[in-house]
């Protein structure tokens, strides 16, 4: 687990650290599931998984699930630092680099700690395209054989960054909607036809997930979900 970084990084990490939370109870939130229950804040896998998301709910997310036993991979980003330094500080372990591009010590980080932790990343980052799924979650879900669980959010009354993912701030007591997908397992021979079917399987899921998530905020479905308690430990 790093801890680099310079002292205006880290300071200014625990310090977000210390807030996001507090300001994510502000939020409507809400949290359902496609299948079996797999919230890690509810500790609800008996084993890893590879927990994915769109880059542009790690503001809604990452604070809910702070000091889940999660490991969160981050690139080598220049802006990757201070994230880094903010997930340290939400309780997460990290692991920097790509999976799939000169990752190595990032992937013999992640084989290691899949061994009691779940994995988080997310696979359109870190600088897109938006919301295309990249072949790094395809490749970690075969190379660790944990399942994977893609996660959709939906978002009504929010403002837009102007950044290339459109990261959502959702406006106080705006409805917030977390939905679960189904755990889907990889089969372990990565050749490159192989990934290519999987990255595809892996893109309809997100689809899926995510706009079943905003019909959910938008209230255009009705949904079985409940409002979590914030973790003791990040309150």
């Amino acid at each position: 687990m790093s801890r680099s970084g310079n002292w205006k990084q880290r300071t200014v990490g625990r310090l977000v650290a210390m807030v996001w939370p507090q300001l994510t109870r502000l939020q409507n939130y809400r949290v359902g599931f496609q299948a079996e229950p797999t919230d890690p804040a509810r500790g609800h896998l008996n084993s890893p998984g590879l927990y994915i998301f769109w880059h542009e709910f790690l503001a809604v997310l990452c604070p809910k699930w702070a000091h889940s036993n999660l490991t969160l991979l981050i690139s080598q980003h220049r802006d990757g630092e201070w994230i880094n330094q903010v997930a340290l500080g939400l309780g997460y372990k990290t692991a920097r680099g790509s999976s799939t591009r000169g990752g190595t010590a990032a992937l013999r980080q992640l084989v290691q700690s899949a061994r009691e932790n779940s994995i988080v990343m997310t696979p359109d980052g870190p600088r897109g395209p938006r919301r295309e799924m990249s072949q790094g979650a395809a490749y970690l879900g075969a190379k660790l054989q944990i399942p994977v669980i893609p996660v959709g959010v939906g978002v009504r009354s929010c403002w837009r960054l102007k950044t290339w993912d459109q990261a959502p701030i959702p406006k106080p007591f705006g409805q917030v909607r977390v939905l679960f997908g189904t755990k889907l397992w990889l089969p372990e021979t990565i050749s490159r036809e192989q990934l290519e079917l999987n990255q595809i399987r892996l893109q309809a899921a997100m689809d899926e997930v995510n706009q079943a998530a905003q019909d959910w905020a938008e209230g255009r479905i009705a949904m079985e979900g409940y409002a979590p308690r914030m973790n003791r430990k990040a309150a």
